[in-house]
């Protein structure tokens, strides 16, 4: 389980910790246009990957998927902190995106699928029926607060 942690913990923060800091890199590569695709270009790739990679996780398994994520991940946040322009900067922040939803996608169907099998075996019908009412009704008591 601490692997499973440790490898969300490392793709999730990328976005909080540099949306602060493009400005000065911007500026560092004399770009004004770059300055969109730095975060965009990560949010992009891994937004529209991250369906495939649970699919692609489900077939070959998750123990190889979540290792090779986690090696494009690293070998991406290493090209990108040597980039020698804006270009291999953003492209690299693209695979980076691919790698970091590969890393949640993986981690999160590696830890939620087998609590969902074991959760459906053991509990009977008629607790399971209970769970998914309170499920409903807090549904609706949220949607009646707001």
């Amino acid at each position: 389980m601490t692997p499973l942690c440790l490898s969300v913990f490392l793709s999730s923060p990328d976005l909080t910790i540099i949306i602060p800091a493009i400005p000065s890199i911007a500026h560092s590569f004399n770009s004004s246009t770059g300055y969109v695709w730095i975060g965009s270009a990560f949010i992009l790739t891994s937004t529209a990957s991250t369906p495939i990679w649970g699919s692609i996780a489900y077939i070959w398994g998750r123990k190889p998927i979540l290792l090779i994520a986690r090696g494009i991940f690293m070998g991406r946040s290493l090209l990108c902190a040597l980039s020698p322009q804006i270009n291999a900067l953003i492209a690299g922040r693209a695979v980076q995106g691919l790698g970091s939803a590969a890393c949640s996608s993986t981690s999160s169907y590696a830890t939620l699928s087998p609590c969902a099998t074991a959760a459906c075996t053991s509990l009977s019908r008629l607790s399971y029926g209970r769970w998914e009412v309170l499920l409903a009704l807090s549904l609706v008591g949220s949607l009646l607060r707001a």
